[in-house]
């Protein structure tokens, strides 16, 4: 997006570095400005203040240059994607032939990266939400629009006007947005990392991450840390046409990436293309929650991902033994809308209810 930055400026991080090269960090010009340590994922990153007179990239390249077998990296900025638009309403569950019953989604355990969710909405009154907030301090907290569609989307009252797929489950959501100098809501290096941090104590089997921004080595450390702790990621491919570039984490390895189609499945034309692509969900004109209990329709891949997240937490909570992407894929069912098997348009194709939900 134009104007948007796409990180914090005047840092970069020192991920898992030495005392030794931090102080070679220091002889050079930089000052520690803190140090974060986030145990549960064995990550600690240093953020370091910049020369004056360097800008940020330059800043970085001088510690690659010199201080050897480290890890820098920018303090990278993560966007929430979508738009609001009109049409079909409550076409989703319909779409991936979802029908609640007794069975679907019982002991669901959700989870989202994402800004903050108005639980006082009418959608979410008695839902079960956690919420714990890593804004970084002395920043505005970003508006909880995007955060409590995404929220609807899951937990939504069955009752209301924006009915969830697991209206039972229980949520916990990160809040890691905050209000950047141009207005816009983004999420920083640091806290997605203490966010993912948190979630994983929770005892969670997916996580859902309806953001994205530019490769960063200290977030790939956090992704691969939930696989090795047996939780899939879920994430939006990102809204930056078929000829953006990929997009994270969506496109780390070990991440499940979700498109979004429309009603007729047609993919939607701002959503993201590539080899990184896995499956296809609804996320064009999709009616869901707005803060102070209000409602509309949103578009985007962020929207899509929680249909991914909700069919895949509801099969592995009947079943222990699924535990790593690749047994999450040969378990899954998907509806083919593109050419013979995976594209870089709809991936594998369009996600599929398990049997419990159909």
């Amino acid at each position: 997006m134009s104007g948007v930055s796409s990180f914090v400026p005047n840092e970069t991080l020192a991920v898992n570095s030495s005392a030794d090269a931090i102080e070679s960090a220091q002889r050079l010009g930089f000052s520690v400005l803190s140090i974060e340590t986030v145990a549960g994922l064995s990550l600690t990153l240093t953020r370091l203040q910049i020369p004056p007179g360097l800008d940020t990239i330059a800043a970085r390249q001088l510690l690659t240059d010199n201080i050897q077998e480290e890890t820098f990296a920018l303090n990278n900025l993560y966007r929430v994607g979508g738009r609001r638009c009109r049409g079909l309403r409550c076409y989703g569950p319909k779409l991936v032939r979802w029908r609640r019953n007794a069975l679907c989604g019982s002991g669901v355990r959700a989870v989202m990266l994402d800004t903050g969710v108005d639980v006082r909405h009418k959608a979410l009154a008695g839902r079960k939400i956690n919420i714990q907030s890593f804004t970084p301090a002395g920043v505005k907290p970003s508006p909880k629009e995007h955060g409590t569609a995404i929220a609807a989307l899951f937990t939504g009252d069955a009752e209301s006007t924006t009915p969830g797929l697991v209206p039972n489950a229980e949520l916990f959501a990160a809040d890691v947005f905050f209000t950047d100098e141009e207005g816009n809501p983004a999420a920083d290096t640091v806290s997605m990392v203490k966010g993912i941090e948190w979630l994983t104590s929770m005892q969670v089997s997916v996580i859902n991450m309806s953001l994205a921004g530019a490769a960063n080595a200290a977030l790939e450390h956090a992704v691969l840390a939930l696989g090795k702790k047996g939780i899939i990621a879920i994430a939006a491919a990102g809204n930056g046409g078929p000829g953006a570039p990929p997009r994270f984490p969506a496109a780390y390895s070990d991440v499940i990436a979700i498109t979004a189609v429309d009603h007729r499945l047609r993919s939607s034309p701002r959503a993201n293309r590539g080899s990184y692509i896995s499956y296809a969900a609804p996320g064009v004109r999709l009616w869901t929650a707005y803060p102070d209990s209000k409602a509309g329709f949103r578009t985007g891949t962020s929207f899509a991902a929680p249909f991914a997240t909700a069919i895949i937490a509801s099969i592995r909570s009947g079943n222990s033994q699924i535990r790593t992407v690749e047994d999450v894929e040969r378990t899954l069912k998907a509806r083919d809308p593109g050419r013979k098997g995976k594209d870089p348009i709809y991936g594998e194709g369009l996600i599929l209810a398990p049997p419990n939900c159909k």
